[in-house]
């Protein structure tokens, strides 16, 4: 008996937190947080008042459970049973990590489990805070729309650096696959050619290449050849156009730039190798060798099933036919 009360206590308990699940319940849930917090903790997520040791009891707790194992009672009556009119300074530094903690602790519980993933790697209560904000405040679509936006009105002016360019071109295109899906490399080559031209302009040196619209390595050779264009090099000896370029910078553009390589975090085909993706860079040191490693285990699974099928079929072609 006693057994069924404590479930429906819990149950209830569970069912006054609103859990953010999406865009779709991104306001409510903002009201509801105001509330849940009390003005006391919602200024910590606003801004942290002191600098944050790593709450390692706090986040242990939330990461060992589930989304819905433990729900704090009421944040602003814990926070009242915490404070006592004496207090020293050190206790006072101590509350305010605490505080800290506590905030972030508060925070979690509210979260569904892509947002807990969202800032596993986050010890600061406002970081993440912001974070979820920037990722949840506004539609994905108006987000998509945006970065796609910032990506087709770059555009190259002569003696600003080419290098710089491309660079840019590919920092802005791996914004829009990494919340959409890959850009077709046809449309890729599309809005560079647009990106590089002049009003009414096209460039001259795309007519002299022999260009294969069905191969998905086209960027790497249109890039390479740009570059070779905008050399200082290629300009000298073409100086009769009449314009300066200015020297590259020191950045360089690697050699698999353009060339499509899957990707062991994005889990599909992109423009960038692992080394170079944003969204591992994102990731902590443990949670990368983590899921570099299973992706050299998956590799090396295909590696042996290919010989024994290659073995197969050598042994159908060397036994006898009858």
């Amino acid at each position: 008996m006693s057994d069924q009360w404590n479930g429906a206590e819990d149950s209830s308990v569970a069912d006054s937190v609103l859990i953010l699940e999406s865009e779709s319940n991104y306001a409510p849930w903002i009201h509801f947080l105001l509330r849940y917090l009390g003005p006391e903790y919602w200024k910590v997520l606003l801004k942290d008042e002191c600098t944050l040791m790593p709450p390692t009891t706090v986040v242990r707790s939330i990461q060992t459970g589930s989304s819905g194992s433990h729900t704090p009672s009421t944040p602003a009556h814990d926070l009242d049973a915490s404070q006592s009119p004496n207090t020293s300074p050190d206790q006072c530094d101590n509350g305010k990590e605490d505080k800290s903690s506590e905030a972030l602790f508060y925070l979690r519980s509210t979260l569904n489990d892509e947002a807990k993933y969202l800032i596993r790697n986050i010890d600061s209560p406002s970081e993440a805070f912001r974070k979820i904000k920037l990722f949840y405040g506004k539609p994905r679509h108006q987000t998509m729309a945006l970065r796609w936006s910032k990506w087709v009105r770059l555009r190259y002016f002569r003696g600003h650096g080419a290098q710089e360019f491309v660079r840019q071109f590919g920092e802005r295109l791996q914004e829009v696959e990494e919340i959409s899906d890959i850009v077709d490399h046809r449309v890729v080559f599309a809005q560079f050619v647009h990106a590089i031209s002049g009003p009414g302009n096209y460039p001259a040196f795309l007519l002299n290449l022999s260009l294969d619209f069905d191969d998905p390595n086209l960027m790497e050779c249109v890039c390479a050849e740009f570059l070779r264009h905008e050399s200082p090099s290629f300009n000298r000896s073409h100086s009769s156009v009449g314009f300066t370029v200015a020297p590259p910078p020191n950045n360089t553009t690697p050699s698999d730039f353009w060339n499509q390589q899957y990707c062991p975090y994005h889990r599909r085909l992109g423009y960038h190798s692992h080394y170079r993706c944003r969204l591992g860079q994102s990731l902590g040191p443990d949670m990368r060798k983590e899921i570099l490693q299973q992706f050299e285990r998956e590799k090396q699974l295909y590696r042996n099933k290919k010989r024994r099928l290659d073995a197969c079929e050598d042994s159908k072609l060397a036994s006898p036919t009858g």
